[in-house]
């Protein structure tokens, strides 16, 4: 197997990690009562945000989430968007690990 195909999966694995991370957060922060919301800045623009705070600081506001985040805007079949961006990359990285177990297990016989 290529090691530069195997460097990109490696790459791929943690995009989508994050992606999963960031879909998971945002159903946790749906699944929060009101009163429980942190007082994150997901309502303010980027370039907003980063002109006030240094850039680790803003990321970090932006991914605490506020109640503007919380709501429920759009649904297909049922599931939001967080959910289906959850299922999404979870498949994903289910899918890469697979080919993986595939590849490894024919390598053996």
């Amino acid at each position: 197997m290529p090691i530069l195909k195997t460097y990109f999966d490696i790459l791929g694995i943690l995009a989508l990690t994050i992606g999963l991370s960031a879909g998971s957060r945002q159903i946790y922060l749906q699944n929060l009562p009101k009163d429980q919301l942190p007082d994150g800045l997901c309502d303010m623009p980027f370039d907003v945000i980063f002109n006030i705070y240094p850039f680790f600081e803003g990321i970090k506001k932006i991914f605490i989430g506020s109640s503007k985040c919380a709501e429920e805007v759009w649904t297909f079949l049922t599931l939001n968007i967080a959910e289906w961006s959850t299922i999404y990359f979870a498949s994903m990285i289910l899918l890469i690990l697979l080919r993986y177990l595939l590849i490894f297990t024919n390598m053996t016989k």
